[in-house]
């Protein structure tokens, strides 16, 4: 069995006149993004379950990484309700360790600060949720085989939105 592992497109902001040929030239453009949100950062690190060098976890979309800042705007990578969907756009307006909200009501106080996120949808209200570790399967047929538990979020430049 042949296995192709491809590596997903890296973000370029979208108001950028500049062409990059290559994903190290785009990966430059995000971080110099990224680098002017004059906050600190919050790093989260995925926990990984299953043989550590898979493939299978080169290809997932919660990255083993992930970078965010307050005021940093994200993309929600699972379908948390309805409203809150797949690609839902977002901003981090904190970081907290326990909050209550109206779909998974109150948070455990685990000591970790979690990314608190105002997610916009069209005609409505905005939505303030804390977006905490979600676990992430892949199998082959029955069999798990790699487990990824991870905040269920992507970075995106901030130029965009």
């Amino acid at each position: 069995m042949s296995l192709i592992v491809t590596r997903p497109t890296l973000l370029v902001p979208h108001n950028s006149h500049r062409r990059v040929p290559t994903d190290l030239q785009a990966s430059r453009i995000n971080n110099d993004a990224f680098d002017l949100l004059h906050h600190p950062i919050e790093t989260f690190t995925a926990v990984d379950t299953g043989p550590s060098q898979t493939p299978l976890l080169e290809v997932m979309t919660a990255q083993k990484t992930l970078r965010l800042k307050l005021g940093c705007q994200v993309m929600l990578i699972r379908h948390v309700s309805r409203t809150l969907t797949f690609s839902s756009l977002g901003r981090v307006v904190g970081f907290v360790s326990k909050w209550k909200d109206r779909l998974s009501g109150p948070q455990p106080d685990s000591g970790t600060r979690w990314p608190l996120v105002r997610f916009f949808s069209e005609g409505e209200r905005s939505n303030l949720i804390l977006v905490g570790p979600f676990t992430w399967k892949m199998q082959l047929g029955a069999d798990i085989q790699v487990l990824r538990t991870q905040v269920s979020l992507l970075a995106l430049p901030s130029s965009w939105c």
